[in-house]
């Protein structure tokens, strides 16, 4: 299990695996075992999952009641899903990664949108206190 962080840190660590396309390079699932052979299949990443951010080991469900910061963004109905963050709304229009996620090329702007508003919330509350 990776370490918690504040949402603060959290949102930042991911806006910057997000500027730095951390999202354009595909993701394999092992290195060849001998010269001739080929690579696993490779994919794109999966918003979040994929990223440095998720607290939860790769295959595993999310722990609706684990350490991942980002669940006190998803609406309470989303909490049990298969991937509860992809349910956070990125707009007013209540866009989702997961309402979104036919055409990827939307996903990334309206989640690196929602980051950075979410970032400046957190920042302005903190500055406060």
């Amino acid at each position: 299990m990776k370490p918690t962080q504040t949402p603060l840190e959290t949102l930042k660590k991911e806006l910057e695996f997000v500027d730095h396309a951390g999202y354009k390079k595909p993701v394999g699932g092992r290195q060849p075992l001998f010269c001739m052979e080929t690579g696993a299949t490779w994919r794109k990443p999966v918003f979040i999952e994929d990223s440095p951010v998720c607290p939860k080991e790769k295959y595993c469900a999310c722990n609706p009641e684990g350490d991942c910061v980002l669940m006190g963004f998803v609406p309470a109905q989303h909490k049990h899903e298969t991937l509860p963050c992809h349910h956070i709304p990125l707009n007013e229009k209540g866009e989702t990664i997961a309402s979104l996620e036919q055409d990827r090329d939307r996903v990334e702007p309206a989640l690196r949108d929602w980051l950075v508003k979410t970032i400046g919330k957190l920042e302005a509350t903190e500055a406060k206190h």
